[in-house]
């Protein structure tokens, strides 16, 4: 029976993949909480069928107290500061979270002993400044991060290749793109705009406020993505990075009209600079062809089903 922790089980995508766990025959799931306080409203459904632990993944002696308890067979280190505009906000927050939290979990496992299969959740924005004759981008692109929060999760990754090398553990990177569905935070964009709009179909919001319209993004259902990453963790190499993307673009002005058409209510539109990134590339589209070849994985989802379940997941919300 193998036993499974998930760091930041609580989170958006931590409750997606802690569903996809409980659908493993004879898995153990155990869910790493900060505290008996933390929010569990995403997991609220299968909350009965997790072992719950508690940990701040700052504080090493804690750590190692669970790690030394559950002694799992995979960990998910999903537990992150995950917003690129609060890293600019709190640039040392965002790396005492996503890098020395890393540390501190490799080192609970490598002192405890554990022969564990351990995921690390990176991400696309480890590319950076990608240019437009390198997409799609691959895992060998250069890697160029241009936001503290992409600077912290190369860290992160340079960190493993050390534990991987060094200590021989068992470490398997992905670098997720663009994905949203139900329970993804409201300053992630599908999400924001959906919320918007289920305001809107109730009469409480005048217009749809919104940010730059014309840049492309890859994206993918987050049940897509949870499953890949449990099939790296399971088929994937130790020490390989591997993309999780749907290996096409959308722009934002057809996400809008896909939401528009979906929409109770004629939306009106209102540009807010507020919400326009910093540094924000054209287009970014990545290669799934790497975890295809070692996974046999691939998008089943399509994005207008991620839209349609977003946009429902927030009026449910909102009534």
């Amino acid at each position: 029976m193998p036993k499974v922790l998930i760091t930041g089980i609580n989170g958006f995508v931590g409750s997606h993949l802690a569903q996809h766990v409980i659908g493993i025959p004879d898995a153990e799931l155990f869910g790493l909480l900060r505290n008996k306080n933390s929010d569990v409203e995403n997991v609220k459904e299968i909350f009965k069928q997790i072992n719950f632990l508690y940990a701040d993944i700052l504080n090493y002696q804690e750590l190692f107290k669970v790690i030394k308890t559950v002694e799992p067979d995979y960990v998910f280190h999903l537990a992150a500061q995950p917003f690129v505009q609060e890293s600019w906000r709190d640039p040392r927050k965002t790396f005492e979270v996503n890098v020395i939290g890393s540390i501190n979990l490799l080192e609970a496992l490598r002192n405890a002993g554990i022969d564990a299969k351990i995921h690390l959740a990176s991400t696309s924005e480890v590319y950076g400044q990608v240019k437009k004759n390198e997409l799609p981008v691959t895992e060998q692109n250069q890697l160029r991060p241009f936001s503290p929060y992409g600077a912290s999760k190369l860290a992160m990754e340079f960190l493993a290749q050390q534990y991987f090398k060094n200590y021989g553990l068992k470490i398997f990177i992905t670098r997720a793109f663009n994905h949203s569905g139900p329970k993804s935070p409201r300053n992630y964009i599908l999400s924001d705009w959906s919320r918007q709009v289920a305001f809107h179909e109730k009469g409480r919001l005048e217009y749809l406020s919104v940010g730059n319209l014309t840049v492309e993004r890859d994206f993918s259902d987050v049940r897509d993505v949870v499953r890949a990453y449990w099939l790296v963790a399971k088929n994937g190499k130790a020490g390989e990075p591997y993309n999780v993307c749907s290996g096409a673009s959308i722009k934002m002005a057809q996400i809008l009209k896909k939401l528009q058409v979906l929409a109770n209510s004629k939306l009106k539109v209102k540009k807010d600079s507020k919400k326009f990134r910093l540094n924000d590339l054209k287009t970014i589209v990545g290669s799934n062809e790497k975890i295809l070849k070692a996974t046999g994985w691939k998008p089943q989802i399509p994005f207008n089903q991620t839209i349609k379940d977003t946009l429902n997941y927030w009026r449910l919300k909102v009534n």
